[in-house]
């Protein structure tokens, strides 16, 4: 069962007309142990609790006055490249003017543990939140969450792929959250995970999902998958399913439609975007050049 990991205790409007949640949200992805939201531009005046942990970037410029575990207010830099990331139990205090909207997420510690599973981390991270760090990195990883949210169907296992590499990034760059390298992983755990893509490539999957396969915290088990493979587990995945169509395509003669359902798309538009993304042509277009 898939956990819904919100923030509580969020006012936002002005002193007299104060509502108890957050402003409109245009896109919402429910993963497991994690929220993941895009908010349009708005206005904004909060206190909040921080009941789980969380990461918000605004895709424009913004004028913005915040602090953490304080009542008096401090000007922040916000805008792309410069995330607000606040753990459970700290307190948050903001007031801004987004001109494009934010794209942020929240994760239990549940999910942290997970991604963190034998690994040697502080868990009182310094974040710097008097001047949040510009990182172009983390800029280009929320753009992509951006992205992938305007498609008609989120792959959920890319966003969350995205969203770990995000906490993973931001506790490289944030001092007192530094990981020590972990033993190599015997070559077997890998073998299993890459088999148990291959038999499930059409269903949907989760990192968390393909890591305890394994018996690997998420950051092992990518980075150790990656190491060997040459690329992701999500990119792995893409890698399978598309080699699939291909087959599909040149062995049957089964209708677009019936391949995108045994690939395990939502309809065929779906897969249309994906095998052009990949090819440069369409599934009909490919079919037409083996004639």
């Amino acid at each position: 069962m898939k956990s819904e990991v919100k923030l509580k205790h969020i006012n936002h409007g002005n002193s007299r007309h104060r509502e108890q949640r957050p402003p409109n949200e245009s896109v919402i992805v429910n993963g497991h142990d994690f929220y993941v939201f895009k908010v349009p531009p708005h206005k904004i005046n909060i206190k909040m609790d921080c009941a789980d942990n969380f990461m918000v970037m605004q895709l424009g410029h913004a004028r913005a006055l915040g602090s953490f575990n304080s009542d008096r207010l401090v000007p922040m830099q916000l805008g792309p490249g410069y995330p607000i990331m606040g753990l459970t139990g700290h307190e948050f205090n903001c007031k801004a003017t987004s001109t494009a909207g934010v794209i942020g997420f929240h994760f239990s510690d549940d999910y942290l543990k997970n991604l963190f599973a034998g690994q040697k981390w502080n868990r009182q991270l310094d974040l710097n939140i008097k001047g949040p760090r510009f990182d172009l990195q983390l800029m280009q990883l929320f753009n992509l969450i951006s992205r992938e949210l305007k498609q008609p169907s989120q792959d959920l296992m890319y966003i969350e792929h995205l969203v770990s590499a995000s906490i993973l990034r931001s506790f490289s760059i944030y001092r007192g959250g530094r990981i020590r390298h972990e033993k190599k992983v015997p070559m077997d755990r890998l073998l299993q995970a890459e088999e148990f893509i291959r038999e499930n490539f059409n269903k949907p999957l989760s990192l968390e999902q393909i890591a305890s396969v394994a018996s690997l915290s998420m950051y092992h088990f990518g980075r150790s998958f990656k190491s060997h493979f040459g690329m992701s587990p999500y990119q792995y995945l893409q890698h399978i399913r598309l080699e699939k169509s291909i087959e599909f395509l040149e062995t049957t003669h089964w209708p677009i439609e019936c391949i995108a359902k045994e690939l395990g798309f939502a309809n065929h538009s779906n897969f249309a975007w994906f095998f052009k993304k990949h090819t440069g042509i369409s599934p009909s277009a490919y079919r037409r050049l083996l004639n």
